[in-house]
């Protein structure tokens, strides 16, 4: 799962040694861009680890982000060879780039193509090289590499994506068993030494409670 959000260091909530996003505690960074850098985030009560693009409020620019060009946005990090040459190009060949460029980003949580100065990234674009990261399978590295080809004429197709096999993979096997849920025992509180801090902050991050005082007398209670 990938959750992006767009915020300073102020906004994030600090609770003892550790920082949070809402429910989630941030733990280590798996990529970083441009603009931000991506985060794993562990849920405090249920444990589920999600991806957590935190984007630096201080290091957005127009230029980096989007320029407008007539009634259009143009986003340079999407943006595809061809109209950089300033060439005539096939909108749907462009669109696959442009995809290829997205998933790579989802899959590794960082850009292809990135750099502070936009004249340098656009000769990035333009090149069209860019390292794979040994992670991905090869399956993978060779639908991204057709995707992100700068020879539209041999840029991968949507038809040949569809048919692609890391695409294709995994559609005919039978969903997996999914495990019995878990069972959960409640257990009284019976002293506020028994609360954690981190959690407490967390809850109290939700919005959901804003009054802290009552929260504590709520979890501390017989009912």
């Amino acid at each position: 799962n990938f959750i992006s959000g767009r915020m300073s260091s102020k906004e994030l909530t600090v609770g003892q040694s550790s920082q949070y996003v809402g429910p989630y505690r941030l733990e280590k960074t798996l990529g970083k861009g441009q603009t931000g850098l991506v985060k794993l985030g562990v849920h405090c009560i249920t444990g589920q680890k999600v991806a957590i693009k935190i984007v630096n409020r201080e290091k957005l620019s127009e230029s980096v982000l989007m320029k407008p060009a007539g009634n259009q946005l143009w986003i340079p990090t999407l943006c595809f060879p061809e109209v950089i040459r300033g060439e005539k190009y096939d909108g749907r060949r462009a669109d696959v780039w442009s995809c290829g460029v997205i998933l790579f980003a989802l899959l590794v949580g960082a850009l292809p193509f990135d750099h502070d100065n936009l004249r340098q990234l656009l000769e990035k674009v333009k090149s069209g090289v860019f390292h794979m990261p040994h992670f991905i399978p090869p399956d993978c590295q060779a639908l991204l590499k057709g995707m992100i080809e700068v020879n539209p004429d041999k840029r991968l197709t949507l038809e040949a994506i569809q048919k692609h096999a890391w695409y294709q993979g995994g559609r005919n096997e039978p969903c997996p068993e999914q495990p019995p849920p878990r069972r959960v025992c409640l257990k009284r509180i019976l002293s506020l030494t028994e609360l954690d801090p981190d959690v407490l902050e967390s809850m109290y991050s939700l919005g959901c409670f804003r009054d802290r005082v009552k929260l504590t007398q709520d979890l501390t209670s017989e009912e």
